[in-house]
C-alpha cells in the first residue's frame, strides 16, 4: 500500500484499497480506521484533491464506486472529449485516471494516462506514477513499466513491496542495473520498520551484492559485504544453514567478480563445523521424504525449524507429511497458509488444516482454529472460538487454557459470565503446561 506520506486524498485513498472483504466501508474497519487516522473523523473542513473529491467522508468508498464508471466512461468518449477545452479534457482524462485506479482498470488506467501525456501533453498527477508503472508491468509491458518507475523514482520515493521488487527486475532487464541496485538499496534501507523479517533483510543483500559487483562498485560492495556479515552475526547466530548459505552465496558473486579480498573475509565467516553434517542429514532426509517416508518428511520441518533462510523448504516438507496423513505436519502447513508465508494466504485452508490436526489431537491446532473463527471479520464467531479453545486446552494447549482463563476474567463473550474461580483453574492448568505468563496471573488471583 501507499505511504500515508502521500499526501492527496485521491492517494490516501489507493494506499488504503478497498479495505478486507469483511467491511464494505474501511472507516468501518478498525485497523485501517486508526491508519487513516483524521481522515475517518467528523470535522468542519476536509481537505480536497484537485477538485475530485470535495469532501472525505465515511460514504467516500461507496461514492468513489458508484462514479467510477460514469468518470471512466466520459474519458474514454474520444469523439466528445475532443469538442472540448484542452483544460477540460485534461480535468475528465484525471478524473477518469482516479476512477480507473479506484477499480483497478489497469487498460484504461494506460489508456488514459497515455491520452494525457502524448495528445495533450500533460503529466499524470504523480501519486498515480507508481500505480501506472505497476499496470504496465501487469500488461508485460516492462519496456513501458521500466521508463515509468526509473521517472518517478527519487531517493525520497515510498514503493510498496511488490512495486520495490517489479521496478528491480524490469531495470535490470532492460541492463539498468545501477537502478535495480538503488531500487533494492532504498528497499533495505525501509526493511526493518516496513517490510520486516531477517531473512528478507538477508536476501536484499544478496541482491544488491550481485549487482553491485556485476558494476565492479567496490565501495558499495564493502558497505553491503559489512551489512550482511553484521545480519548473520546479530541475527543468524542459530540459524547455522541460512547462515552459510547467505555467506556462500554472496561469496559466489563476489569471487566471481574477482572481489576476492571480500569474498575470503565472508567465507572465513561462512565456516561453522556443524553445517556439514546438517546438510548430510538434511540431504538424506530431502531423498527419503521424495519417497514418502513420513518420518523423514516430519525430520525435514524439525531440522529446518528456525532456519527462516530455508522456511519455504520447511513448508514443502509439511505439505508431504501432511499428504502422507501425518497431523502435526497438517499444523504446521496451516500455520504457513495463515499467515501467508510462502504461499498465499487463505484462511479457509489454514483453518481445515488446523481442524484436520485438532480432531487427531493436537491442542495447539484447535488453538490456531480458535483465532481464525476469533479474527473473522468485524463478526467473530465468539461460539466457536470457545468451542476450539475448550478442545484445545483439553487437548493440552497451554494457549487455549490461557485464552480460556482471560476470558473468564474478562469475557469479550456476551454469553459468559465473569468467573474468577474457573478463570484461575485455567490459568493454574495453563501454567501447568508451560505457559508463564499464566503462572503470574494465577498467583495475582
Amino acid at each position: 500500500m501507499k505511504a500515508l506520506a502521500i499526501k492527496t486524498i485521491s492517494a490516501v485513498i489507493i494506499m488504503t484499497g478497498f479495505g478486507s472483504s469483511a467491511y464494505a466501508n474501511p472507516c468501518d474497519d478498525p485497523v485501517k480506521a486508526k491508519s487513516l487516522g483524521a481522515y475517518c473523523k467528523p470535522a468542519k473542513s476536509r481537505p480536497t484533491s484537485q477538485g475530485m473529491l470535495p469532501k472525505l467522508d465515511k460514504n467516500w468508498y461507496q461514492d468513489a464506486l458508484r462514479e467510477a464508471p460514469d468518470n471512466i466512461a466520459r474519458a474514454a468518449n474520444v469523439t466528445e472529449l475532443a469538442k472540448l477545452s484542452t483544460r477540460q479534457q485534461i480535468r475528465i482524462l484525471e478524473k477518469g485516471i482516479y476512477s480507473a485506479n479506484f477499480i483497478k482498470d489497469d487498460d484504461s488506467l494506460i489508456a488514459f494516462s497515455e491520452r494525457l501525456q502524448n495528445n495533450l501533453g500533460a503529466t499524470v498527477p504523480e501519486h498515480y506514477q507508481e500505480d501506472l508503472a505497476d499496470a504496465y508491468f501487469a500488461a508485460e509491458r516492462y519496456q513501458d513499466a521500466y521508463k515509468t518507475y526509473k521517472a518517478w523514482f527519487t531517493p525520497k520515493s515510498r514503493f510498496n513491496k511488490d512495486s520495490f521488487r517489479q521496478m528491480a527486475r524490469v531495470a535490470e532487464d532492460a541492463g539498468d542495473n545501477a537502478l535495480a541496485a538503488d531500487v533494492l538499496e532504498k528497499m533495505l534501507s525501509q526493511s526493518k520498520k516496513r517490510y520486516g523479517g531477517h531473512a528478507k533483510q538477508a536476501d536484499l543483500y544478496l541482491d544488491i551484492i550481485r549487482l553491485r559487483a556485476k558494476l565492479k562498485d567496490r565501495q558499495a560492495l564493502d558497505i553491503h559485504s559489512a551489512g550482511l556479515s553484521d545480519l548473520m552475526t546479530k541475527r543468524f547466530e542459530k540459524q547455522p544453514l541460512s547462515k552459510a548459505r547467505y555467506f556462500e552465496e554472496a561469496v559466489d558473486f563476489l569471487r566471481g567478480s574477482n572481489f576476492t579480498d571480500l569474498a575470503l573475509k565472508l567465507e572465513n565467516q561462512a565456516v561453522d563445523p556443524n553445517v556439514a553434517t546438517l546438510r548430510n542429514q538434511a540431504q538424506k532426509y530431502e531423498a527419503d521424504c521424495l519417497a514418502q517416508s513420513t518420518s523423514a518428511c516430519m525430520d525435514l520441518v524439525d531440522i529446518y525449524k528456525g532456519e527462516s533462510g530455508l522456511e519455504s523448504k520447511r513448508f514443502e516438507a509439511s505439505q508431504t507429511a501432511c499428504e502422507l496423513g501425518e497431523m502435526k505436519g497438517c499444523y504446521v502447513e496451516a500455520i504457513f497458509h495463515h499467515y501467508g508465508a510462502h504461499t498465499i494466504k487463505n484462511e479457509e485452508k489454514a483453518h481445515a488444516k488446523f481442524a484436520q490436526a485438532c480432531a487427531d489431537g493436537l491442542g495447539d491446532a484447535c488453538h490456531g482454529a480458535a483465532m481464525i473463527h476469533l479474527q473473522g471479520g468485524p463478526s467473530p464467531d465468539i461460539e466457536k472460538t470457545r468451542y476450539f479453545h475448550t478442545l484445545g486446552c483439553e487437548k493440552k494447549s497451554s494457549r487455549s487454557c490461557y485464552a480460556l482463563a482471560n476470558n473468564f476474567m474478562r469475557p469479550k463473550d456476551t454469553s459468559v459470565v465473569p468467573d474468577p474461580k474457573k478463570a484461575r483453574k485455567y490459568y493454574k492448568k495453563a501454567c501447568k503446561l508451560g505457559a508463564q505468563s499464566a503462572c503470574i496471573a494465577a498467583k495475582k488471583r
